[in-house]
């Protein structure tokens, strides 16, 4: 903000600023004001900023303001010392001689685009307030070759928190921009975050390595800023723009002579990354998340999930499998464990009734018998169920004869969808997505949800629906129970009938039938 912009006089008082009594706001306690300010956004506190000196002075102070500083307007550098947050674009005109005016108060840099050795090291040395440092797609004067000449700075960073790299890809600036990263000290980096659309390889079995762990010539820049600052690390956060894989350590551990670094959580999503070296030593993972796992590599998961048992509360396991069933039983003493995702597409999900009944949150992808959905009806705590890709490759799943697949596969029935309602008493979120045709009795259930999603329940339904040929067609299906909803009341009114959704040649015609088809307007048959 230009000095020019600030306004000189307290404007006129009005029925905001006065009330009934003429107690004016400016009579308020100053850490009052404070406290209202601090509920007002960014963007409204500029705005508020200009009502009066005293205003400005206030929210500057308490506050700060955040500048965006190019070419264009190196002045502000020199003369803005309420800066607290600044992106530097493209700056190469050197920084004014009377100095950085908001050097004490700076708590977040950001710098973007052009980098320039002759600002970039003055800025480091004189913010010595920073709590995050940001390089977002950063092209630095100098090269590699001349980073190896360069002797270790004193720089001390010693209240930085975050470190951040955002880059199309990693190229020799950014590597460059690193290896001075890695001449300062950090006292307290919390948290590394790189985001690439060709990220590096991490070596993970020397970030995973029993202490000590030697910090090598043959290692990157970047792994040795790592290294470096891993005893005080609690995130490491490396991917592409849009995915990341995350690793958030146990603070304080693998410092010990012959240990390894423990996980909290661990989030892998990407094929290039290997987590072999990971999951031999962990005892402590809460989160266990694999973005893609293949059935030779079940042994290992299963084995990892054993041994964190007493601590864990999510596992997502995602992948093709091909028809390797995966076994539930391997949760049975997971007592913590409430959100389970088994994502792995064309295997069977079996012995589900082995699950603790604990679980908050499940969902299945690919293939799955109606004896175990029939299981799922335990899990009486369940609040969120998801079910997707059902009714596709039969075959992996129940090979031999045709004639005993279509016996085995039976679809979900409208009984069957109700029961689900029914049973599970804490449900408030029941979905179905991307299943074939054959998956769900599609007719039947669909009426019936749109027929009870009313006011009177307070259920919500929504269609997922997909255009094929000039037809839109139905893939899936979401519907959402309120808290207070009444089972058994529901369960009056409705009055499901024991074989609804069965075909129409075996639907029984008399009583409770006749009620089903009057309520439901499917017509007697």
């Amino acid at each position: 903000m230009s000095t020019s912009s600030i306004i000189d006089e307290t404007p006129s008082l009005n029925s905001s600023i006065v009330d009934e009594g003429g107690t004016h706001i400016n009579d308020i306690e100053t850490l009052v004001k404070e406290k209202i300010f601090g509920y007002l956004k960014p963007d409204e506190l500029q705005i508020v900023r200009s009502v009066c000196r005293s205003w400005l002075y206030l929210i500057n102070w308490k506050f700060g303001i955040t500048a965006v500083i190019d070419n264009r307007n190196t002045e502000l550098i020199g003369q803005s010392p309420w800066i607290i947050e600044v992106q530097l674009v493209n700056l190469t005109r050197p920084i004014p001689p009377e100095g950085i005016s908001f050097a004490r108060r700076l708590k977040h840099l950001t710098m973007k685009g052009m980098v320039v050795s002759y600002n970039l090291i003055p800025l480091l040395e004189s913010c010595i307030h920073l709590q995050s440092l940001t390089f977002d797609e950063p092209t630095i004067d100098l090269s590699s070759n001349v980073m190896r000449s360069l002797t270790p700075t004193n720089l001390v960073l010693k209240e930085c928190l975050q470190l951040e790299l955002i880059c199309w890809n990693f190229t020799e600036s950014l590597n460059t921009v690193v290896a001075i990263l890695t001449m300062i000290t950090f006292g307290n980096l919390k948290k590394i975050v790189l985001r690439s659309v060709h990220p590096p390889m991490l070596p993970l079995g020397a970030l995973f390595a029993k202490v000590p762990r030697p910090i090598t010539e043959n290692l990157s820049p970047f792994m040795v800023l790592i290294l470096t600052n891993l005893e005080g690390l609690e995130v490491l956060s490396v991917g592409t723009l849009i995915v990341q894989n995350n690793f958030t350590f146990v603070v304080g551990s693998g410092q010990e002579e012959g240990s390894v670094i423990q996980l909290d959580e661990l989030h892998l999503q990407n094929l290039y990354m290997s987590w072999t070296p990971i999951l031999d030593a962990q005892t402590h993972l809460r989160v266990f998340v694999l973005g893609h796992c293949q059935a030779t590599q079940w042994a290992e998961i299963r084995t990892c999930i054993t041994r964190c048992q007493e601590l864990l509360r999510k596992v997502e396991l995602q992948g093709r499998t091909f028809g390797v069933p995966w076994e539930c039983d391997v949760f049975a003493d997971c007592l913590k464990l409430d959100t389970l995702h088994l994502n792995l597409s064309l295997s069977p999900k079996r012995q589900l009734n082995m699950i603790p009944l604990n679980l908050t949150e499940l969902a299945i992808d690919g293939p799955i018998e109606i004896a175990q959905i029939e299981n799922i009806k335990l899990l009486i705590n369940l609040r969120k169920l998801y079910f997707s890709s059902l009714g596709l490759n039969l075959l992996i799943l129940f090979p031999g004869n045709p004639e005993e697949n279509e016996e085995n596969q039976d679809m979900i029935s409208l009984r069957l969808f109700v029961d689900l309602i029914m049973n599970l008493i804490s449900l408030e979120v029941l979905g179905f997505k991307d299943c074939a045709q054959d998956a769900l009795d599609w007719s039947n259930i669909n009426q019936w949800c749109r027929l009870v999603s009313t006011d009177i329940f307070g259920i919500t339904f929504h269609d997922h629906l997909y255009d094929i040929h000039g037809q839109r067609v139905q893939h899936g299906l979401t519907l959402k129970i309120p808290q207070n909803f009444n089972r058994q009341e529901f369960n009056n009114i409705t009055n499901i009938p024991e074989d609804g959704g069965a075909p129409p040649n075996q639907r029984r015609r008399g009583g409770i039938m006749n009620n089903f088809l009057r309520i439901f307007g499917i017509g007697a048959q």
